[in-house]
């Protein structure tokens, strides 16, 4: 059965790659999971998905209209047997893809897919900002526990006054925040990337 990637994308068979990649971050922004939690959504973006993989690749796309025109004037025959022969690799790597990447959140998904950020780059990217992050941590851990020994220093002489503590809660609240907002991005590291490592 031949399948039409350019009804899929709502575009024409003239249209430019530009027109390809609007009309792909448009539907994407319509049925990614994180706009979109009907239960025929995730295998309706799945098709945009694959008609996009086939579309923006040059030679890929020309090979495809070889077999779009072949269809339309009756001859389907002509090329469709060698065509899904030669393109069950590309399916396979795109549905492989849209495995990896539809895990991440839509803007992610968005960067990787269209702007061409390699998939290991943003994985190391996300990596390096939790470990940037957990090293900000302990280095206000530190920080906190010398004004927390500061604290009590000017306790035990009685000298202890409204800005040592002042001080110390500035840094305790930050480090609290910090030590959440670490947490929360090595989670979503550990969800979006550690699961096809």
């Amino acid at each position: 059965m031949f399948t039409n990637y350019y009804e899929i994308l709502g575009v024409q068979k003239n249209s430019t790659p530009e027109e390809i990649k609007n009309a792909f971050r448009k539907l994407a922004k319509k049925y990614h999971p994180d706009v979109n939690s009907e239960p025929s959504a995730n295998e309706k973006f799945k098709k945009i998905y694959m008609a996009y993989e086939i579309l923006k690749d040059p030679m890929k796309r020309s090979e495809y209209d070889s077999i779009f025109e072949s269809h339309y004037k009756n001859e389907s025959n002509k090329y469709e047997e060698d065509f899904f022969n030669d393109t069950n690799s590309w399916i396979k790597q795109a549905q492989i893809n849209f495995e990896k990447y539809i895990g991440l959140d839509l803007d992610y998904f968005l960067k990787v897919t269209l702007d061409q950020i390699a998939y290991s780059t943003l994985k190391l990217l996300r990596l390096s900002a939790s470990v940037l992050l957990f090293i900000f941590s302990l280095l206000l851990t530190v920080t906190t526990l010398l004004c927390l020994f500061n604290v009590y220093f000017h306790f035990v002489n009685s000298s202890l006054n409204i800005m040592n503590v002042l001080v110390f809660f500035i840094f305790s609240s930050i480090h609290f925040g910090v030590i959440l907002l670490t947490r929360k991005v090595i989670i979503k590291y550990k969800n979006n990337y550690l699961r096809d490592a």
